[in-house]
Protein backbone atom coordinates (compact mmCIF):
# COMPACT_ATOMS: atom_id res chain seq x y z
CA UNK A 1 0.00 0.00 0.00
CA UNK A 2 1.19 3.51 -0.80
CA UNK A 3 0.40 6.42 1.52
CA UNK A 4 0.85 10.02 0.37
CA UNK A 5 1.10 12.51 3.24
CA UNK A 6 0.53 16.10 2.15
CA UNK A 7 1.44 19.00 4.48
CA UNK A 8 0.92 22.58 3.34
CA UNK A 9 2.38 24.56 6.25
CA UNK A 10 5.91 25.95 6.47
CA UNK A 11 6.24 25.43 10.24
CA UNK A 12 7.14 22.37 12.28
CA UNK A 13 4.37 22.54 14.83
CA UNK A 14 2.49 19.90 16.77
CA UNK A 15 0.57 18.60 13.75
CA UNK A 16 3.73 18.09 11.72
CA UNK A 17 5.57 16.50 14.64
CA UNK A 18 2.81 14.00 15.40
CA UNK A 19 2.49 13.19 11.67
CA UNK A 20 6.19 12.42 11.69
CA UNK A 21 5.70 10.09 14.64
CA UNK A 22 2.89 8.35 12.74
CA UNK A 23 5.01 7.88 9.62
CA UNK A 24 7.77 6.37 11.74
CA UNK A 25 5.41 3.93 13.49
CA UNK A 26 3.46 2.57 10.50
CA UNK A 27 3.90 -1.06 9.54
CA UNK A 28 6.65 -1.87 6.99
CA UNK A 29 4.38 -2.73 4.06
CA UNK A 30 3.08 0.86 3.87
CA UNK A 31 5.16 2.82 1.37
CA UNK A 32 5.11 6.49 2.42
CA UNK A 33 5.63 9.53 0.19
CA UNK A 34 5.81 13.00 1.77
CA UNK A 35 4.50 15.89 -0.36
CA UNK A 36 4.17 19.62 0.17
CA UNK A 37 5.36 23.03 -0.95
CA UNK A 38 7.94 23.59 1.79
CA UNK A 39 11.17 21.62 1.58
CA UNK A 40 12.07 21.77 5.28
CA UNK A 41 8.76 20.27 6.37
CA UNK A 42 8.63 17.65 3.61
CA UNK A 43 12.19 16.52 4.29
CA UNK A 44 11.50 16.42 8.04
CA UNK A 45 8.60 14.03 7.46
CA UNK A 46 10.56 11.88 5.02
CA UNK A 47 13.44 11.70 7.46
CA UNK A 48 11.26 10.01 10.06
CA UNK A 49 11.20 6.75 8.08
CA UNK A 50 13.99 5.20 5.98
CA UNK A 51 13.05 4.93 2.31
CA UNK A 52 10.37 7.62 2.43
CA UNK A 53 10.36 9.73 -0.73
CA UNK A 54 10.17 13.52 -0.38
CA UNK A 55 8.60 15.51 -3.21
CA UNK A 56 8.46 19.29 -3.03
CA UNK A 57 5.42 20.55 -4.92
CA UNK A 58 4.71 24.02 -6.31
CA UNK A 59 2.36 25.82 -3.90
CA UNK A 60 -1.35 25.64 -4.64
CA UNK A 61 -3.03 27.45 -1.78
CA UNK A 62 -5.42 29.73 -3.66
CA UNK A 63 -6.97 30.35 -7.05
CA UNK A 64 -4.00 32.59 -7.86
CA UNK A 65 -1.74 29.53 -7.82
CA UNK A 66 -3.91 27.18 -9.89
CA UNK A 67 -1.28 27.10 -12.61
CA UNK A 68 0.29 24.39 -10.41
CA UNK A 69 -2.82 22.18 -10.74
CA UNK A 70 -1.55 20.19 -13.77
CA UNK A 71 1.75 19.50 -11.98
CA UNK A 72 -0.09 18.21 -8.92
CA UNK A 73 -2.28 15.93 -11.01
CA UNK A 74 0.69 14.62 -12.98
CA UNK A 75 2.63 13.74 -9.83
CA UNK A 76 -0.40 12.18 -8.17
CA UNK A 77 -1.11 10.06 -11.25
CA UNK A 78 2.47 8.78 -11.11
CA UNK A 79 1.92 7.74 -7.48
CA UNK A 80 -1.49 6.09 -7.87
CA UNK A 81 -2.96 3.95 -6.50
CA UNK A 82 -2.54 5.48 -3.06
CA UNK A 83 -4.26 6.88 0.00
CA UNK A 84 -3.81 10.67 0.06
CA UNK A 85 -3.71 12.00 3.65
CA UNK A 86 -4.08 15.79 3.91
CA UNK A 87 -2.84 17.27 7.18
CA UNK A 88 -5.39 20.02 7.92
CA UNK A 89 -3.71 22.57 10.16
CA UNK A 90 -5.80 25.64 9.33
CA UNK A 91 -9.34 26.09 7.99
CA UNK A 92 -8.39 26.35 4.30
CA UNK A 93 -5.45 23.94 4.37
CA UNK A 94 -4.93 21.59 1.41
CA UNK A 95 -8.18 22.50 -0.33
CA UNK A 96 -6.81 22.58 -3.88
CA UNK A 97 -4.43 19.63 -3.42
CA UNK A 98 -7.40 17.63 -2.09
CA UNK A 99 -9.45 18.60 -5.14
CA UNK A 100 -6.59 17.45 -7.37
CA UNK A 101 -6.32 14.17 -5.45
CA UNK A 102 -10.06 13.51 -5.63
CA UNK A 103 -9.91 13.84 -9.43
CA UNK A 104 -7.12 11.32 -9.98
CA UNK A 105 -8.16 7.73 -10.64
CA UNK A 106 -6.87 5.43 -7.91
CA UNK A 107 -6.21 8.16 -5.32
CA UNK A 108 -8.33 7.91 -2.16
CA UNK A 109 -8.41 11.24 -0.24
CA UNK A 110 -8.70 11.51 3.52
CA UNK A 111 -8.37 14.58 5.74
CA UNK A 112 -7.02 14.81 9.28
CA UNK A 113 -8.13 17.85 11.30
CA UNK A 114 -5.54 19.27 13.67
CA UNK A 115 -7.05 22.71 14.33
CA UNK A 116 -10.72 22.83 13.53
CA UNK A 117 -13.15 25.47 12.35
CA UNK A 118 -12.49 29.17 12.81
CA UNK A 119 -14.76 32.06 11.82
CA UNK A 120 -14.54 32.66 8.08
CA UNK A 121 -16.41 33.91 5.07
CA UNK A 122 -19.63 32.27 3.95
CA UNK A 123 -18.05 31.44 0.60
CA UNK A 124 -15.04 29.85 2.30
CA UNK A 125 -17.19 27.83 4.68
CA UNK A 126 -19.38 26.62 1.81
CA UNK A 127 -16.31 25.56 -0.17
CA UNK A 128 -14.98 23.66 2.84
CA UNK A 129 -18.30 21.88 3.33
CA UNK A 130 -18.32 20.79 -0.31
CA UNK A 131 -14.76 19.59 -0.05
CA UNK A 132 -15.26 17.54 3.12
CA UNK A 133 -18.02 15.60 1.42
CA UNK A 134 -15.52 14.32 -1.17
CA UNK A 135 -13.34 12.65 1.48
CA UNK A 136 -13.28 8.89 1.79
CA UNK A 137 -12.63 9.40 5.50
CA UNK A 138 -12.57 12.41 7.78
CA UNK A 139 -10.49 12.28 10.97
CA UNK A 140 -10.03 14.59 13.95
CA UNK A 141 -7.46 14.31 16.73
CA UNK A 142 -10.02 14.70 19.55
CA UNK A 143 -13.72 14.08 20.08
CA UNK A 144 -14.34 17.76 20.77
CA UNK A 145 -12.73 18.71 17.48
CA UNK A 146 -14.65 16.02 15.57
CA UNK A 147 -17.99 17.36 16.82
CA UNK A 148 -16.97 20.97 16.09
CA UNK A 149 -16.03 20.07 12.49
CA UNK A 150 -19.34 18.26 12.01
CA UNK A 151 -21.27 21.30 13.22
CA UNK A 152 -19.26 23.74 11.13
CA UNK A 153 -19.42 21.67 7.94
CA UNK A 154 -23.02 20.50 8.51
CA UNK A 155 -21.95 16.87 8.44
CA UNK A 156 -23.94 14.01 9.98
CA UNK A 157 -23.14 13.31 13.65
CA UNK A 158 -20.42 10.69 13.92
CA UNK A 159 -19.18 11.14 10.37
CA UNK A 160 -15.85 12.56 11.57
CA UNK A 161 -13.95 9.83 13.42
CA UNK A 162 -11.49 10.42 16.22
CA UNK A 163 -7.94 9.11 16.31
CA UNK A 164 -6.11 10.70 19.26
CA UNK A 165 -2.58 11.98 18.87
CA UNK A 166 0.36 10.18 20.44
CA UNK A 167 4.06 10.65 21.03
CA UNK A 168 6.72 7.97 21.51
CA UNK A 169 7.66 6.95 25.02
CA UNK A 170 11.42 7.42 24.94
CA UNK A 171 14.02 8.31 27.58
CA UNK A 172 14.26 12.09 27.95
CA UNK A 173 17.13 13.83 29.71
CA UNK A 174 15.83 16.79 31.69
CA UNK A 175 17.88 19.95 31.25
CA UNK A 176 19.24 21.90 34.21
CA UNK A 177 17.02 24.97 34.31
CA UNK A 178 19.03 26.76 36.99
CA UNK A 179 15.79 28.10 38.48
CA UNK A 180 14.63 27.84 42.09
CA UNK A 181 12.05 25.10 42.63
CA UNK A 182 9.21 24.55 42.14
CA UNK A 183 9.26 25.44 38.45
CA UNK A 184 6.09 25.82 36.43
CA UNK A 185 6.55 25.95 32.67
CA UNK A 186 4.91 26.30 29.28
CA UNK A 187 6.20 25.34 25.85
CA UNK A 188 5.00 26.19 22.36
CA UNK A 189 4.36 29.06 20.00
CA UNK A 190 3.77 32.47 21.54
CA UNK A 191 0.49 33.37 19.88
CA UNK A 192 -2.80 34.69 21.22
CA UNK A 193 -4.60 31.35 21.18
CA UNK A 194 -2.00 29.77 23.47
CA UNK A 195 -2.92 32.12 26.34
CA UNK A 196 0.60 32.64 27.68
CA UNK A 197 -0.43 36.15 28.76
CA UNK A 198 -3.06 34.58 31.02
CA UNK A 199 -0.35 32.46 32.62
CA UNK A 200 1.92 35.47 33.20
CA UNK A 201 -0.94 37.30 34.94
CA UNK A 202 -1.66 34.23 37.08
CA UNK A 203 2.01 33.99 38.09
CA UNK A 204 1.93 37.65 39.15
CA UNK A 205 -0.88 36.72 41.56
CA UNK A 206 0.93 33.69 42.98
CA UNK A 207 3.95 34.15 45.27
CA UNK A 208 6.82 31.66 45.11
CA UNK A 209 6.01 30.54 41.56
CA UNK A 210 8.87 30.51 39.07
CA UNK A 211 7.92 30.28 35.42
CA UNK A 212 9.97 29.08 32.44
CA UNK A 213 8.66 29.83 28.95
CA UNK A 214 10.00 27.77 26.06
CA UNK A 215 9.22 28.97 22.55
CA UNK A 216 8.90 31.99 20.35
CA UNK A 217 6.28 33.73 18.27
CA UNK A 218 4.45 36.88 17.34
CA UNK A 219 3.39 37.66 20.92
CA UNK A 220 6.84 37.49 22.50
CA UNK A 221 7.44 41.24 22.60
CA UNK A 222 4.02 41.84 24.19
CA UNK A 223 4.67 39.07 26.72
CA UNK A 224 8.01 40.56 27.73
CA UNK A 225 6.36 43.95 28.16
CA UNK A 226 3.63 42.37 30.30
CA UNK A 227 6.24 40.65 32.48
CA UNK A 228 7.95 44.01 33.06
CA UNK A 229 4.65 45.79 33.66
CA UNK A 230 3.60 43.26 36.31
CA UNK A 231 7.01 43.32 38.01
CA UNK A 232 7.69 39.57 37.71
CA UNK A 233 10.84 39.63 35.55
CA UNK A 234 12.84 37.89 38.30
CA UNK A 235 10.38 34.98 38.31
CA UNK A 236 9.62 34.61 34.57
CA UNK A 237 12.37 33.21 32.36
CA UNK A 238 12.32 33.14 28.55
CA UNK A 239 14.60 30.44 27.12
CA UNK A 240 13.76 30.76 23.43
CA UNK A 241 12.98 28.09 20.86
CA UNK A 242 14.42 24.58 20.96
CA UNK A 243 14.02 21.49 18.82
CA UNK A 244 14.11 19.44 22.04
CA UNK A 245 11.24 20.94 24.04
CA UNK A 246 10.63 17.60 25.78
CA UNK A 247 13.90 17.97 27.71
CA UNK A 248 12.55 21.22 29.15
CA UNK A 249 9.10 19.79 29.83
CA UNK A 250 10.73 16.94 31.76
CA UNK A 251 12.56 19.53 33.88
CA UNK A 252 9.38 21.33 34.95
CA UNK A 253 7.65 20.46 38.19
CA UNK A 254 4.32 21.29 36.53
CA UNK A 255 3.44 21.97 32.89
CA UNK A 256 0.83 24.66 32.25
CA UNK A 257 -1.25 24.75 29.06
CA UNK A 258 -3.30 27.98 29.37
CA UNK A 259 -4.72 27.86 25.84
CA UNK A 260 -7.79 29.73 24.69
CA UNK A 261 -8.21 27.21 21.86
CA UNK A 262 -6.56 23.79 21.59
CA UNK A 263 -7.51 20.87 19.38
CA UNK A 264 -5.55 18.31 21.41
CA UNK A 265 -2.58 19.59 23.42
CA UNK A 266 0.40 17.46 22.41
CA UNK A 267 2.70 19.07 24.96
CA UNK A 268 0.37 17.93 27.75
CA UNK A 269 0.86 14.34 26.62
CA UNK A 270 4.64 14.83 26.55
CA UNK A 271 4.51 16.07 30.15
CA UNK A 272 2.40 13.12 31.25
CA UNK A 273 4.88 10.66 29.73
CA UNK A 274 7.57 12.48 31.75
CA UNK A 275 5.45 11.93 34.88
CA UNK A 276 4.70 15.63 35.27
CA UNK A 277 1.29 16.97 36.31
CA UNK A 278 -0.51 19.34 33.96
CA UNK A 279 -2.60 22.42 34.65
CA UNK A 280 -4.64 23.12 31.53
CA UNK A 281 -7.55 25.13 30.22
CA UNK A 282 -10.75 23.15 29.87
CA UNK A 283 -11.01 23.80 26.13
CA UNK A 284 -11.07 21.65 23.00
CA UNK A 285 -9.39 18.29 23.42
CA UNK A 286 -7.47 19.10 26.61
CA UNK A 287 -10.14 17.59 28.95
CA UNK A 288 -9.80 14.36 26.96
CA UNK A 289 -6.08 14.29 27.73
CA UNK A 290 -5.84 15.70 31.26
CA UNK A 291 -8.01 14.02 33.89
CA UNK A 292 -9.03 16.73 36.33
CA UNK A 293 -7.81 16.27 39.93
CA UNK A 294 -6.09 13.01 39.00
CA UNK A 295 -3.39 13.76 36.42
CA UNK A 296 -3.59 17.53 36.78
CA UNK A 297 -6.05 20.38 37.12
CA UNK A 298 -8.45 21.89 34.59
CA UNK A 299 -9.40 25.56 34.77
CA UNK A 300 -11.66 27.85 32.73
CA UNK A 301 -9.88 29.49 29.79
CA UNK A 302 -8.90 33.16 29.89
CA UNK A 303 -9.31 33.29 33.69
CA UNK A 304 -6.08 34.39 35.44
CA UNK A 305 -7.67 34.16 38.91
CA UNK A 306 -8.74 30.53 38.41
CA UNK A 307 -5.34 29.67 36.98
CA UNK A 308 -3.58 31.38 39.90
CA UNK A 309 -5.68 29.29 42.29
CA UNK A 310 -4.59 26.10 40.52
CA UNK A 311 -0.94 27.18 40.61
CA UNK A 312 -1.23 27.86 44.33
CA UNK A 313 -2.82 24.47 44.96
CA UNK A 314 0.24 22.67 43.59
CA UNK A 315 3.12 25.02 44.35
CA UNK A 316 3.73 23.74 47.89
CA UNK A 317 2.35 20.20 47.57
CA UNK A 318 5.20 18.06 46.27
CA UNK A 319 3.56 14.71 47.15
CA UNK A 320 0.41 15.66 45.23
CA UNK A 321 2.46 16.71 42.22
CA UNK A 322 4.35 13.41 42.29
CA UNK A 323 1.13 11.39 42.58
CA UNK A 324 -0.48 13.25 39.68
CA UNK A 325 2.66 12.76 37.60
CA UNK A 326 2.65 9.00 38.14
CA UNK A 327 -1.05 8.76 37.32
CA UNK A 328 -0.54 10.93 34.25
CA UNK A 329 2.15 8.64 32.91
CA UNK A 330 -0.06 5.60 33.46
CA UNK A 331 -2.90 7.32 31.61
CA UNK A 332 -0.67 8.33 28.68
CA UNK A 333 0.63 4.79 28.25
CA UNK A 334 -2.84 3.25 28.49
CA UNK A 335 -4.83 5.64 26.29
CA UNK A 336 -2.39 7.49 24.03
CA UNK A 337 0.25 5.03 22.90
CA UNK A 338 2.00 5.50 19.57
CA UNK A 339 1.26 1.90 18.62
CA UNK A 340 -2.48 2.40 19.19
CA UNK A 341 -2.48 5.54 17.04
CA UNK A 342 -0.59 3.79 14.23
CA UNK A 343 -2.89 0.77 14.32
CA UNK A 344 -5.97 3.00 14.10
CA UNK A 345 -4.61 4.73 11.00
CA UNK A 346 -3.51 1.42 9.48
CA UNK A 347 -7.03 0.04 9.88
CA UNK A 348 -8.41 3.21 8.29
CA UNK A 349 -6.03 2.96 5.31
CA UNK A 350 -6.95 -0.67 4.79
CA UNK A 351 -10.65 0.17 4.85
CA UNK A 352 -10.56 3.10 2.43
CA UNK A 353 -8.11 1.39 0.10
CA UNK A 354 -10.67 -1.38 -0.39
CA UNK A 355 -13.25 1.14 -1.58
CA UNK A 356 -13.77 1.52 -5.34
CA UNK A 357 -11.19 3.99 -6.70
CA UNK A 358 -12.30 7.45 -7.83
Amino acid sequence: MRLIVYVETDLLGGAEIVTGHLIEALRPDIDVVALGPHREVVEYLAGRRPGTEAIVMPPMRSTRELRAFPTHRRILRSLAPAVFQAVLTFPTACQWPLIAASNVHGIVPIGVEHLGPLPGTRRGEAARRRLTRTLAAHVAVSNALARAVERSSKLPPGSVITIPNAVPDVPVHAVDLGVRRPVFGAAGRFEAGKGIDVLVRAVAMTPDVNLVLVGKGECERALRSLVDELGVAERVHFVGWTDDARSFVAAFDVLVVPSRIEAFGLVALEAMLAARPVIASAVGGLPEVVEDSRTGLLVPPDDPEALASALGALVADGPRRARMGRQGRDRALEHFSLRAMAQAYEALYDRVADQPPT
